[in-house]
């Protein structure tokens, strides 16, 4: 709701990394449900259409802040032969990613 209510520009980056976080949290706990389909061999792959660029971005937003409490440095380089549009699962992409 922040994000449609036309914040600063400075606001921006941190609104969008909040909503991604969000986002991840609640994949996150939607995660430690599906354990219970992991172990009755019940996953669930999903074949979507994502923008793969725009996942990493936003993964590269959520996670420069915790590399940078860690004295770490997080850097992304996205090829340019790569497509925005896959096909996949942006969500296990994501969890795998991130850890």
């Amino acid at each position: 709701m922040l994000l449609e209510d036309h914040p600063k520009p400075n606001q921006l980056h941190y609104l969008n990394s909040l909503k991604f976080s969000g986002n991840y949290l609640l994949t996150f706990i939607n995660e430690i449900l599906e354990i219970n389909r992991i172990e009755s061999s019940n996953i669930e792959i999903e074949y979507i259409n994502f923008n793969i660029k725009q996942l990493l971005l936003d993964i590269q937003n959520s996670m420069t802040e915790i590399a940078s409490n860690n004295n770490n440095k997080f850097t992304l380089e996205i090829d340019e032969n790569i497509p925005e549009i896959v096909l996949g699962d942006p969500t296990k992409l994501s969890q795998n990613l991130s850890i």
